[in-house]
């Protein structure tokens, strides 16, 4: 039964991305302007996509008993386009017993991307936030809602959700600004 909640929860999720086109940013996020950057070419992409709880699939008999309500969390998929549309690299969930699962990091030359990810499970929205990476930093996209930037942050530095929460920098902030 377990199983069947989740595939129709996931399928419903996915149609619902599918249905609706994802909201579209103008702004493009990018790496923190407070971090020093590495001597590395490559920049890297974190994405704080929405989570998901999951019962374990194959459960023991009775395990729900001696463990009850035990559930682990999915990190949803997302997808990273280059400046011209073209699909560079789909990112597939990833989960953990930590809440939320850390995201993965992924290593990409410096430019221009766009990535969609769906920001809320509850709601089925679908984001697509243009992203800007740069050599030795990683830009960093909190889709989830769960990110706070420091005190006093001007709301000019930041870059928000059609729901209105800060999902990252903005790009080309320069430090001290």
């Amino acid at each position: 039964m377990n199983k069947i909640f989740i595939v129709t929860g996931i399928a419903a999720a996915t149609a619902a991305g599918c249905a609706t086109p994802p909201a579209r940013l103008q702004a493009p996020v990018g790496p923190n302007p407070f971090v020093a950057k590495a001597p590395d070419p490559q920049g890297n992409l974190e994405v704080f996509s929405a989570c998901m709880q999951q019962n374990p699939e194959g459960q023991s008999p009775g395990l729900e008993a001696t463990m009850p309500g035990f559930s682990y969390y999915v990190r949803t998929g997302y997808s990273i386009y280059d400046s011209n549309g073209k699909l560079v690299r789909s990112v597939g969930s990833n989960s953990g017993s930590d809440l939320p699962p850390a995201p993965r990091i992924i290593a990409l030359p410096p430019g221009t991307y766009r990535v969609e990810a769906l920001a809320s499970v509850r709601s089925g929205e679908w984001t697509m936030v243009p992203v800007v990476v740069e050599a030795g930093s990683t830009t960093k996209v909190h889709f989830d809602g769960h990110w706070a930037p420091p005190a006093h942050t001007p709301g000019s530095e930041l870059v928000y959700s059609p729901a209105g929460y800060p999902l990252g920098w903005r790009a080309n902030i320069a430090p001290g600004s």
